[in-house]
């Protein structure tokens, strides 16, 4: 069998208000340090991702195990064309189509998440927690594209 996982990030196109009007900014996150997480884990765990996990807050790297990713690190970047998530085949979602600018919000329930050091996990809590968990906390529509996204349910903030 072959499995697809995707990579949940948000796109937030301030189109009108104040601030730098149409530029795309990227909120995206990342484990903190490459580990060698297990496939066999990933596999197995992403279906449990969701539900049965808690976020561990405060997360310090075990240099001895190889397989610690660290903690959840976003990454916010001013345009989306220079974030470097930009690839043929994204599939995208617009959750809110409005001239609110809600950069402002999502960039505060960033910053919450990133104080926390929450231990990345490939299967939950990790970039799609984070992607949802700010859309969530800024009020937005609780939508992602139809594909298989470990971790997207589970609530950081």
């Amino acid at each position: 069998m072959v499995y697809t996982y995707y990579h949940l990030f948000v796109i937030a196109w301030n189109r009108g208000g104040s601030g730098a009007s149409g530029l795309k900014m990227t909120f995206s996150a990342f484990p903190s340090h490459d580990g060698n997480p297990s496939v066999w884990g990933a596999i197995s765990g992403a279906s449990t991702s969701d539900s049965s996990k808690q976020a561990e807050e405060g997360h310090k790297r075990d240099p001895s195990n190889d397989a610690d990713m660290g903690y959840i690190k976003p990454e916010i970047a001013p345009d989306y064309y220079t974030s470097g998530e930009v690839a043929l085949g994204n599939k995208f979602v617009t959750i809110r189509d409005t001239n609110a600018n809600y950069v402002p919000k999502l960039l505060a329930a960033s910053s919450q998440i990133g104080m926390k050091r929450i231990k990345y996990d490939p299967t939950g809590p990790n970039s799609n927690s984070y992607a949802m968990s700010i859309v969530r906390k800024a009020k937005l529509p609780d939508r992602k594209p139809a594909v298989t996204a470990p971790g997207a349910g589970m609530q950081l903030i």
